[in-house]
């Protein structure tokens, strides 16, 4: 089954199609990182949260948005409740945040985000848990490379909405293991690229790396 689908999901030009949309991508990736990366120090109700959700609103909710930005956007929700869920656990043991009978991390952290949506909603509160099943999926699906997500196919979609998660997970182990080294490379290369991005002022011009990367995957 795996086999089947892992077919169905890599673009049969996955590579020339990476190189082709990498700069692109990667202009879009390090924005949206910059805006997401919950830095140590952060806070539960630090701006730079509020932002992070408000970018990552603005592009799923965005007809602009292209299939794969959503995809990544997806991905960075996941990540930034990751982080989120480490600052609220700190905030705890710190007896900066009290957890009372029944309501644990997971209830605070709606709470983070309804606050920032100005209060309780019914709505906002649907909206969270949806997003968050699928960006979680989306997460699985990437595994340890999620910028791979840019070189599924338009069944990647289809496929999100109908396997179980431990099919997915499986599949997605599969994908590390069936793709070509070089493509899987690029990937983590670029990744790197993004993160190096938000730790340095100056940035990390993808136009002294680019010509590299490309012919790696061509060659």
């Amino acid at each position: 089954m795996n086999s089947y689908l892992a077919q169905k999901l890599l673009r049969e030009d996955a590579s020339d199609f990476f190189a082709g949309c990498s700069s692109e991508m990667y202009a879009f990736w390090v924005p949206l990182l910059q805006k997401t990366t919950l830095a140590p120090g952060t806070t539960q109700g630090d701006a730079r949260v509020a932002d992070g959700f408000a970018r990552l609103d603005s592009i799923l909710g965005s007809a602009e948005s292209t299939p794969l930005m959503i995809r990544l956007a997806y991905v960075q929700w996941a990540r930034m409740l990751d982080r989120l869920l480490e600052i609220i656990e700190r905030d705890r043991r710190s007896c900066l945040v009290q957890r009372t009978s029944g309501r644990g991390d997971a209830s605070i952290l709606i709470d983070v985000y309804l606050a920032i949506k100005g209060g309780v909603s019914g709505v906002w509160r649907e909206h969270f848990w949806r997003v968050t099943r699928v960006a979680r999926r989306w997460a699985a699906l990437g595994g340890p490379f999620p910028l791979l997500l840019i070189t599924y196919s338009e069944e990647a979609e289809k496929i999100m909405a109908t396997i179980p998660n431990h099919q997915l997970k499986a599949l997605a182990e599969h994908m590390v293991q069936t793709a070509p080294p070089k493509l899987l490379f690029a990937t983590v290369v670029l990744g790197e690229m993004g993160e190096l991005s938000v730790r340095r002022e100056d940035g990390c011009p993808l136009g002294q790396f680019l010509p590299l990367l490309n012919s790696v995957l061509i060659s």
